[in-house]
């Protein structure tokens, strides 16, 4: 779970890591997805700038064997809440394993980083029957 601690404020910040916990002989291309749907409760002293309640960078991107990568999640929308609330939220990350020394691996080896958005949906149409996309959800409490 990650927690959001009040006073809350937009911009305010989480830092996490995902690491890749796969034998060597495996590497993962990862994507975080956040929802568009607005939170119950929104401040209305802050502006409205985006649909967005987050903002994740990097928000995709592929890790090699016992690699790990440092995320930053940024609130964008400030809930107001009530004293002793605590607020519950998910965010979505969707990945999938690529065998190292592959036809599949050395495709995404040649992957450009301006296209890394796009990575996990260019590697489920390229290679349909050998990716299998899992989905994980990150529990985000406000309290």
């Amino acid at each position: 779970r990650l927690y959001f601690h009040a006073p809350l404020s937009r911009g305010q910040t989480l830092a996490f890591c995902i690491h890749n916990a796969l034998p060597d002989e495996h590497i993962i291309v990862y994507k975080f997805l956040t929802s568009n749907a607005k939170l119950g409760r929104l401040s209305v002293q802050q502006p409205i700038q985006s649909g967005e309640r987050y903002f994740v960078r990097p928000s995709a991107g592929r890790m090699v064997a016992a690699d790990h990568t440092e995320i930053m999640l940024f609130l964008n929308h400030v809930p107001t809440m009530h004293p002793d609330e605590v607020l519950k939220d998910k965010i979505l990350v969707r990945w999938a394993v690529v065998q190292r020394h592959t036809q599949v691996d050395a495709w995404v080896q040649s992957l450009t980083e301006n296209t890394r958005r796009k990575w996990l949906e260019m590697l489920v149409e390229r290679w349909p029957d050998q990716v299998t996309v899992r989905e994980t959800r990150l529990k985000i409490r406000f309290v």
